[in-house]
């Protein structure tokens, strides 16, 4: 009882400015402990946020790295196949065949140029009516020969030429692309596709046995071709060609309301020549004799 009196006596006192001044204290005890209170708020937020920026650029640093990195390697064989695909449409080369000890030394395809008897080649042709004999031509070896080419099919990596030789006797080559050797393959069927009908080639094939080709006449053996040179290049459309004596009279009616009809008969063929003859052989008067 005698406490609280004294404390009750002594606020009772204080002068109102002692108050004001106890007052003002404790406001600004408390203005302090909010402070403080904030800073640790924020100082903690700045500490978390440091951690997770540090902690994602640690992930995520070494995948856009990696990222980079394969962009890099894409574009580089971006580029290196575009020079490979223009390397590869240059038009390849004519080849000045001299000798056939000297043909590693050359290109494996190409149209020869002007041979003006330069040097002996020292090949030996064969007839295709002689392959399917295998005491002369055993599998596996490698023979020239010299034919027209009568039909070619090129499809991805592999090819299929039809050689014919002295008008009725064909065989079959064929080339398919080497895995180790892409560029040479490439090259190779971009030359066989500029082929075009009825050109004299000369070529060199391995001979394969146990091969069945119903579309030739030489029908159990087919050359896997290692060399192929044009010596004499056809035009790429001609008025008439062997096989269209072959055709049936339903695909020569067909062919009538065509950009090419093909001939009705030989008379049909031998009168349309006559008449060719006859209007070259009138201008050739007109102009002659005016």
């Amino acid at each position: 009882m005698t406490t609280d009196k004294t404390v009750q006596n002594t606020d009772n006192e204080r002068t109102e400015e002692e108050k004001a001044a106890i007052k003002a204290a404790r406001e600004a005890k408390k203005y302090v402990h909010h402070f403080c209170c904030f800073m640790f708020y924020f100082l903690s937020i700045l500490f978390l946020h440091d951690m997770d920026h540090q902690l994602h650029t640690s992930l995520t640093y070494p995948c856009r790295a990696e990222k980079d990195r394969l962009h890099a390697e894409k574009m580089e064989k971006q580029q290196k196949q575009e020079a490979n695909e223009q390397e590869r449409n240059q038009p390849i080369p004519k080849v000045t065949y001299l000798a056939i000890n000297e043909q590693n030394t050359y290109p494996p395809m190409g149209d020869m140029t002007r041979v003006m008897s330069r040097s002996r080649t020292l090949r030996n042709f064969v007839k295709v009516s002689t392959l399917e004999d295998s005491n002369l031509h055993p599998h596996g070896s490698t023979v020239w020969i010299r034919g027209r080419v009568h039909s070619i099919r090129v499809k991805g990596g592999s090819a299929f030429l039809v050689v014919r030789q002295d008008s009725f006797h064909t065989i079959q080559t064929c080339f398919f692309k080497d895995k180790s050797d892409p560029d040479r393959s490439a090259k190779m069927l971009q030359y066989l596709k500029s082929l075009t009908m009825e050109s004299v080639i000369d070529l060199e094939g391995r001979i394969n046995t146990g091969v069945d080709v119903k579309s030739c006449s030489v029908k159990s053996v087919e050359l896997t071709i290692q060399r192929i040179h044009s010596v004499s290049n056809a035009a790429a459309i001609l008025p008439f060609l062997v096989e269209d004596a072959a055709r049936s009279e339903s695909e020569i009616d067909a062919s009538q309301n065509t950009d090419r009809p093909f001939p009705v008969s030989f008379s049909h063929l031998y009168r349309l020549c006559v008449s060719i003859f006859f209007q070259n052989l009138s201008r050739h008067v007109e102009y002659s004799f005016p």
